[in-house]
């Protein structure tokens, strides 16, 4: 699988193609990145403002994006930007944090902590409306041989299955990417 990093580039205005189209001659097959060149590394005052940009630069009518993917370092720049304006009502207890974010109605999700996969300084705002999950039609988890394997010390059998397919995206331009600088 090709990924995010493949779709949605951090320099769409590069020479290359996706999808076999090539998104220097066809300028509507480029998503959309974030300016940072002013900013330095995260800024929990600027990220708010970076990212109303990028979400300004992807809205069409009701295409918005609805999922934005965030590593370690951004989501806890965004955490820290809505900390701050963050109000304490019960009398009782201080409860600081967020379990669930938002960015416009976009889920803010982490894809960090132990084991993500989402490159470093970088969050991915996506329109789940134009990614496609295609698995090709003679290889969807199909069994290799008819044949079963058998383990000699365990009662268990075994079945190799093949699959070969991609992710792809039908409407690149409603796909974002911010990218701090310095990360």
């Amino acid at each position: 699988i090709d990924g995010l990093g493949a779709a949605v580039l951090v320099d769409p205005t590069a020479a290359g193609t996706y999808g076999g189209i090539d998104q220097v001659a066809f300028p509507f097959w480029q998503n959309q990145t974030s300016d940072n060149t002013a900013a330095v590394g995260l800024d929990p005052t600027q990220i708010q403002g970076l990212w109303n940009t990028l979400w300004a630069s992807q809205v069409r009518g009701t295409d918005r994006p609805d999922l934005i993917v965030c590593d370690n370092t951004v989501w806890s720049t965004y955490v820290e930007s809505l900390q701050a304006l963050q109000r304490f009502t019960s009398p009782e207890v201080g409860n600081l944090g967020f379990p669930a974010l938002k960015y416009m109605d976009a889920d803010v999700c982490f894809d960090g902590g132990i084991g993500g996969f989402c490159p470093a300084g970088t969050a991915f705002f996506l329109n789940c409306d134009y990614i496609h999950y295609r698995p090709h039609s003679a290889r969807n988890t199909v069994p290799l041989s008819p044949n079963r394997r058998y383990a000699t010390n365990q009662d268990a059998e075994v079945q190799i299955l093949a699959w070969a397919g991609n992710l792809t995206t039908s409407g690149r331009q409603f796909q974002g990417r911010y990218d701090a600088v310095g990360v």
